[in-house]
């Protein structure tokens, strides 16, 4: 094989994993004694995924469950990334259901919730001068809802848009990350955040699967609407759609 051609050989699995765009996907620790957060359960799921051939990169970010400090580690990661990532994903453990939320406000407001340093907030003004909502997105390329409705109709079915993100850990992080970027370089960095079912709710090895496939679709439409990437959807989405 001439030197030039063994060259270009060489470096093509290079050229083509530079040319993915790179998703910062941050998830919480376990809170409140459990073993497992499902947030970082499908962050890893999800760079799994990728890594076995998916059209983008993952960079995985795990956030302590501590109010003011969770944002705080994530501009962190993001900031030391080489590049501008095509998407930050932050993911959290909610209710029975995938929630992809839209807003975020300004009150931790979270009675009977402590995170893992014992704090409890009920009512208290992250920012008492700072808007009292803040859109998920704003300013970016990427908005929450417009990529909701470009899913498909079955995965609609079970991922449903959200304005009542509660006061937790999650609430807090989401509402600060927003206070940051939106009036700095990266206010067009499109982002977003997903709940995911928590573990108490029986959630089955299939259900993961399935939760899988939908945030692959959740990302790959946020990144087709950023214009860094295209919808990949593998054999068994095509079942799942």
């Amino acid at each position: 094989m001439p030197l030039l051609a063994a060259w270009l050989v060489a470096l093509a699995p290079w050229a083509v994993d530079a040319a993915r765009p790179v998703v910062l996907v941050a998830a919480f620790e376990p809170f409140e004694g459990r073993p497992v957060n499902e947030s970082q359960v499908a962050a890893r799921r999800l760079d799994e995924r990728a890594r076995a051939g998916g059209r983008y990169r993952v960079v995985r970010c795990d956030l302590p469950v501590i109010y003011d400090v969770a944002s705080a580690r994530l501009l962190e990661c993001l900031g030391a990334l080489p590049e501008m990532p095509g998407l930050v994903l932050l993911l959290g453990e909610g209710a029975c259901e995938t929630r992809l939320e839209t807003t975020a406000r300004v009150w931790d407001d979270a009675p009977g919730y402590t995170d893992n340093l014992g704090a409890i907030r009920d009512g208290l003004a992250i920012d008492p001068d700072g808007p009292e909502i803040l859109s998920i997105g704003a300013m970016s390329d990427v908005d929450p809802l417009a990529v909701w409705e470009a899913l498909p109709w079955r995965t609609r079915e079970r991922v449903s848009p959200s304005i009542d993100l509660q006061g937790l850990v999650g609430a807090n992080a989401v509402w600060r990350f927003e206070q940051a970027v939106v009036g700095g370089a990266w206010a067009r960095l499109p982002r977003m955040f997903v709940h995911v079912p928590q573990t108490n709710c029986g959630v089955s090895d299939h259900d993961r699967r399935v939760q899988l496939a939908d945030l692959d679709r959740i990302v790959s439409e946020a990144l087709r609407q950023a214009g860094t990437g295209a919808p990949h959807f593998s054999s068994f989405d095509q079942t799942q759609r």
